[in-house]
């Protein structure tokens, strides 16, 4: 990326602003950023921090798995412990599965630095959070990818800003908590297209609504690229994360053996 050709000042003024797009940096061992380049991905959000949740995610067609710490997740009613709390079983998951494995950090109380390169380490491929609960702390550390997630309140503009730092792709948790577990409608859908039209980045959507397998080709069709299913349609089980995965698993890889039906 030559920074310098795209302003006025010098860029050895400002050696912060090189190589911060993520094709720039030397990444190609890093799977979930393969993952993202697919035609349409498969990321399993597990509701606990459970191996055997992760186990089924992977064995039923999931391209990478998500996993929580810091926080209190909406969706599954878990409250997810500190990294002290949550990294043995995270351990325990990433040495279970081939696929990437990501963290959320955190979102009032977020991991510190020193954390989250032991979760790095220990084989963390990539972060997922809200922009404005990621710290600049935690940007752009080696051989780490980058999901981040936005609301309404992010614009066009401010989706280009995200990508221009090096967001690798772009979580579409745009609905409020009153809306979780709803069929998908219209509007919904028009969001989605909408943001697809602000960025480059891949654009992936989770499972805030009750997101069906059959759904997903109206959303490849509107330029998704990727789906995260989690709690609201695996639910709680082991059977359920096992069972629904394959469903979605099923449905995508229909839609790409059927590439000449749009509908």
């Amino acid at each position: 990326m030559d920074v310098g050709s795209r302003f006025s000042f010098p860029v050895s003024r400002f050696p912060f602003l090189i190589s911060i797009n993520a094709k720039d940096i030397n990444m190609t061992e890093n799977k979930f950023l393969q993952v993202i380049e697919k035609p349409f991905s498969l990321t399993v959000s597990i509701p606990k921090n459970d191996p055997d949740m992760a186990v089924a995610a992977a064995e039923n067609g999931a391209d990478a798995i998500k996993v929580h710490i810091n926080v209190g997740h909406y969706a599954s009613g878990t409250k997810f412990g500190t990294w002290e709390e949550e990294k043995g079983n995270i351990a325990k998951i990433i040495d279970h599965v081939s696929i990437p494995v990501g963290l959320l950090p955190g979102q009032d109380q977020i991991a510190t630095r020193q954390e989250v390169e032991e979760a790095r380490d220990m084989g963390i491929e990539f972060l997922d959070a809200f922009a404005h609960s990621m710290p600049l702390y935690l940007w752009k550390m080696e051989s780490l990818g980058y999901m981040l997630a936005a609301n309404l309140e992010y614009d066009s503009k401010m989706l280009k800003a995200l990508e221009f730092a090096g967001m690798n792709a772009l979580e579409a948790t745009i609905l409020p908590h009153e809306e979780y577990g709803k069929r998908l409608n219209m509007r919904d859908i028009a969001l989605y297209r909408k943001l697809v039209l602000s960025t480059s980045c891949p654009v992936i959507v989770p499972t805030q609504k009750d997101i069906r397998p059959e759904e997903l080709r109206m959303l490849k069709r509107m330029g998704i690229r990727g789906i995260v299913i989690g709690a609201v349609v695996t639910g709680r089980t082991v059977e359920g994360v096992a069972k629904v995965t394959g469903r979605f698993r099923k449905a995508i890889d229909d839609i790409e053996k059927r590439q000449d039906i749009i509908w």
